[in-house]
């Protein structure tokens, strides 16, 4: 059997994940999903920020449509992805 064989997707979540890019997350219960610049900048006491820009879904073919920019602070962001990685998990 060949090895060169490239496996597809297995959910069309997959997909839109592999089409957006390693720099995008998406809503998991809307069409919008936010696409994180490549560039780390600095601001007041050595700050380290992160633009952001929050996008609306691409359906059927339409480019996707930025909404806004944001600019965060890494820090802020690690904090509060810690606080949810020490949370339970409910259901």
């Amino acid at each position: 059997m060949s090895t060169d064989v490239i496996r597809f997707p297995v959910n069309g979540g997959q997909r839109i994940k592999n089409r957006r890019g390693k720099n995008s997350v998406s809503c998991y219960v809307s069409g919008r999903w936010l696409r994180f610049h490549e560039e780390v900048g600095t601001v007041e006491k050595a700050s380290r920020v992160v633009a952001v820009d929050v996008m609306a879904a691409d359906f059927d073919e339409t480019p996707a449509k930025k909404i806004c920019e944001l600019v965060l602070e890494l820090d802020d962001l690690r904090a509060i992805l810690d606080r949810y990685d020490a949370k339970p998990v409910t259901s």
